[in-house]
């Protein structure tokens, strides 16, 4: 992050990697699933970042190993991972989808961030069953998120991004959703998702930090995150009063640091959202997709375009060269009612065991991952790792593995002569 601040982009890459490459050696010789995950999950932020200076497909790939490493030695969680009918359909799904989009295309990368998706949700459901180490790792994605806030500030209008003539670095997404991400779970259960729970000036402190880091990301699809998670504890959490007495503390906390700090940046993209014309008009790209998707959705209602049809569609329809910028409307356009139905029944699943892990743990989290994940597909296509992220914890809902312990009685008969000689 040092180099990443002095602006050696491909050195500080290079770097990274490195690093990495040689802890994650030492993870595997040792045999240990859990490290190799702890490590993938906790830098991801970073990798994301960094992807482009290297090997793009490189984070597919390491969280692939990630996930695949416990087939090998850790078979029994890997068996309960697979043992859930939503995850195998999700795995099945994304599986299918690549191939057909491989097939139709002849570009192996069309649509493969897709399993970029599945297994970082993987890794946070393997994860769920060691608190300790998921706890490990929830920190880890806070000090890689820290740690490139603080080493890209000042070097563009938009904290988590770099452009420039010479340069492209990272996007204000990948950079906002695990802010969004950590800021929520700080505010859950008191912090317990982290191991925070002990200490309400850490707890606090971190809180404030992601606050600050999401707002300075300007990406309104963090945003959105955040506000739909709050919105939910609100109504659903068992301790609403102390969530909000903590974002009363934090508004006025940032209300102070915005009084001697430069906000100019976050103001015009809050007038952006909210009040600029042109960002409503069709000029805009979402917008554009927006109002031409009724139209391409209804020439092929069914199964779609096809996958891996999409950014041909949007080119065709709304006259922008990009994917569509809503996962709703990518599975749409290329898949039809089909998919979308299929969407319908996954999300469903999930937010059907998020309130049954809330009703039977008392946990709000995963319920707040399914949230988060549908406010951020609806302005991106939601098919990245940080993302998974969100998605990840919605799978923890309805794994009540290793929360409790039953304790259970030995009884035993005893004969009817027995008790009457005892009387007497």
């Amino acid at each position: 992050m040092t180099l990443l601040a002095m602006g050696n982009y491909s050195l500080a890459a290079t770097t990274f990697y490195v690093l990495f490459g040689i802890v994650l050696a030492g993870a595997l010789i040792r045999r240990n699933p859990l490290d190799v995950t702890v490590l993938t999950m906790a830098c991801l932020p970073a990798m994301m970042l960094l992807r482009d200076f290297f090997f793009y497909s490189s984070v597919e790939a390491l969280l692939g190993l990630a996930v695949g490493i416990w087939a090998f030695y850790g078979q029994e969680d890997f068996k309960w991972l697979f043992s859930s009918r939503v995850v195998q359909g999700l795995m099945a799904f994304v599986t299918i989808y690549w191939l057909v989009s491989f097939a139709r295309t002849g570009d192996y990368s069309e649509n493969l961030r897709a399993f970029e998706l599945a297994f970082s949700a993987m890794g946070i459901r393997l994860l769920s069953r060691h608190r300790n180490y998921l706890a490990t790792a929830l920190c880890g994605i806070a000090i890689s998120g820290f740690s490139i806030g603080l080493a890209l500030a000042g070097q563009g209008d938009r904290l988590g991004m770099v452009r420039n003539d010479d340069t492209r670095l990272g996007n204000p997404v990948t950079f906002g959703v695990p802010m969004a991400l950590i800021l929520i779970l700080c505010l859950a259960e008191r912090g317990r998702w982290m191991k925070l729970d002990i200490s309400a000036f850490r707890r606090f402190s971190i809180t404030a930090v992601a606050g600050i880091f999401l707002l300075l990301s300007t990406s309104r699809g963090s945003w959105s995150v955040a506000v739909a998670c709050i919105i939910t504890m609100l109504f659903f959490a068992p301790r609403k009063l102390e969530i909000i007495r903590l974002l009363v503390i934090g508004t006025v906390a940032v209300a102070i640091w915005a009084h001697f700090s430069d906000t100019s940046t976050l103001e015009k993209y809050i007038y952006k959202t909210f009040y600029s014309e042109e960002e409503w008009s069709s000029v805009n790209a979402r917008v554009a997709q927006w109002e031409s998707f009724p139209v391409a959705f209804a020439d092929a209602p069914i199964i779609g375009f096809g996958p891996g049809s999409g950014k041909q569609v949007s080119r065709q329809y709304s006259g922008h060269n990009l994917i569509w910028h809503s996962l709703y409307m990518q599975i749409g356009i290329e898949c039809g009612s089909f998919g979308l139905v299929l969407l319908a029944l996954f999300l469903g699943s999930l937010l059907y065991n998020g309130f049954r892990h809330l009703r039977i743990q008392g946990e709000i989290a995963p319920l707040l991952g399914v949230i988060g994940f549908m406010a951020i597909a609806v302005s991106i296509p939601a098919v990245d790792g940080v993302c998974g992220l969100l998605l990840g914890f919605s799978l923890v809902g309805g794994n009540a593995s290793r929360f409790r312990v039953v304790r259970t009685v030995m009884t035993r008969t005893v004969p009817a002569r027995a008790l009457k000689a005892m009387d007497a």
